[in-house]
């Protein structure tokens, strides 16, 4: 079965994903359509040298790619600004929340402000996704922040 959803949104504190399948897992996620091939995504705007599933492989980008991925990630990114997204008086039927954006790099936006607006969007949500990583954050932060957006305790 697959899920019909008129809005997603996925919130990630990751402006500049570091490996091409970062980035490819978002826009799989937003428009599986497109970007359904995560070979047909790489071999289109890299240039790659080893196994394209390792990590930290070195890869640049094709003449000209990087201006076209630029311009695919901006259909997708309204203005890549919390206060604007949560902002939207819409229901979503989507929302993907990735507790990176809980992280110290995005502390330059207040921590109780991005709590406050991730609930507003929670409340409008009919499905709600949820990721995480330790590279980015502390799993002991992720359950306490999960904990605080959901009001509700989880088993640890």
């Amino acid at each position: 079965n697959k899920l019909r959803a008129e809005y997603q949104v996925a919130l990630t504190g990751t402006p500049s994903p570091n490996e091409p399948w970062e980035v490819w897992t978002i826009l799989n996620w937003l428009d599986r359509a497109r970007f359904s091939s995560y070979y047909t995504f790489l071999y289109e705007y890299f240039v790659v040298t080893s196994n394209p599933w390792c990590k930290n492989i070195p890869v640049r980008f094709k003449p000209g790619a990087e201006q076209r991925l630029s311009e695919v990630l901006n259909e997708f990114c309204t203005n890549r600004k919390l206060k604007d997204v949560a902002n939207w008086e819409t229901n979503i039927d989507v929302l993907d929340i990735d507790l990176d954006i809980v992280s110290k790099d995005m502390d330059y936006i207040p921590y109780d402000f991005r709590i406050d607006k991730i609930k507003k969007l929670i409340e409008n949500a009919k499905v709600i996704t949820i990721a995480t990583s330790p590279y980015f954050i502390e799993q002991d932060y992720a359950i306490k922040v999960l904990k605080e957006l959901f009001n509700c305790d989880i088993i640890e």
